[in-house]
């Protein structure tokens, strides 16, 4: 959880010294593809922050009202996040309408090149840091930051062809780039948008995760079987339920015994799950031997109660 954190503060910082490299050039360039950058670097630090923030409540204790831990509060996060860039996409369109209606020639566009390059650089390997930090702990909003950075560069590469093409005498490429950048924020916003619905709304988390608990399941000579395993997502962490079946006879203290032991096993095995909750069960012909037994008993006392009225 340390990790994630310090992930999320050098993100903040990253995002800062590009949000103030951007803003001076796209002012002393004129370019609205470097306007819409600067916004999407804006957008980015709101993001970055609001990553930390939602890392750092989840890192609370259970308490009275959030028994199972405050780990969706990364996920809201990332929606918070979603919400921005939809927005900050939607004004990089009107701002960007306004200059294809009157294009203006880029002044000072090598300066606006040479920040693009640097900003290309430290996008690409942020980015790759992050996500690094993200698949370690299992964040969803590193995921989501991440994600930002990595369309930071293709955003940039955007925009650098645009500037070069107004270089060239196509100044209609420079708001063009712009609207290039907007669209990548969209397909950005949609992507994240989807990923952080699907847990809050208690989707199955990824397939492998069930695979791998149905494997250890199956390898345990104690278990004879078991069914309705079922798995839900709460920020980086996985809850688990299952109803497991033993041998026949099984001592009530043994079979409490085992199932802390596959609890602990499946947990061992995959860090990313918080709890495990099972239910056990007898095997449906031990059952039915019950059934029969409590039937026939029974029957014998309402035997019993008929000659007592005799």
């Amino acid at each position: 959880m340390t990790q994630r954190l310090t992930a999320a503060k050098g993100s903040i910082a990253v995002n800062a010294a590009l949000l103030a490299l951007k803003a001076g050039v796209s002012i002393a360039t004129g370019s609205i593809g470097l306007l819409a950058e600067t916004l999407h670097s804006g957008l980015d630090l709101v993001a970055s922050t609001l990553a930390y923030v939602g890392i750092k409540k989840a890192m609370e204790p259970a308490d009275d009202n959030h028994p199972y831990g405050h780990y969706r509060f990364e996920n809201l996060s990332a929606l918070a996040q979603v919400i921005l860039i939809g927005l900050t996409a939607l004004f990089v369109f009107w701002e960007t309408a306004q200059h294809l209606l009157k294009p203006e020639p880029i002044q000072q566009a090598p300066l606006g090149i040479a920040v693009l390059l640097v900003s290309l650089a430290c996008a690409w390997a942020t980015a790759k840091w992050l996500d690094k930090v993200a698949k370690v702990e299992h964040s969803a909003a590193l995921e989501s930051d991440a994600y930002h950075f990595t369309t930071d560069t293709y955003a940039s590469i955007a925009v650098l062809i645009g500037i070069a093409a107004s270089m060239a005498g196509f100044p209609m490429a420079d708001p063009m780039a712009a609207i290039a950048v907007g669209v990548v924020m969209l397909h950005g916003s949609v992507k994240l948008a989807k990923k952080s619905l699907l847990v809050l709304t208690d989707s199955v988390p990824d397939s492998d995760c069930l695979r791998q608990i149905q494997k250890l399941l199956k390898k345990d000579a104690r278990v004879t079987s078991f069914h309705k395993l079922r798995a839900r997502q709460s920020g980086a962490r996985v809850f688990v339920d299952l109803h497991m079946r033993l041998a026949p006879r099984t001592s009530l203290d043994a079979a409490h015994l085992i199932s802390h032991e596959v609890k602990a096993a499946i947990i061992k095995a995959l860090p990313e799950v918080e709890d495990v909750h099972i239910h056990l069960e007898p095997e449906p012909k031990a059952e039915t031997r019950m059934k029969k037994t409590r039937a026939e008993g029974k029957t014998k006392m309402e035997k019993a109660a008929g000659k007592k009225k005799k």
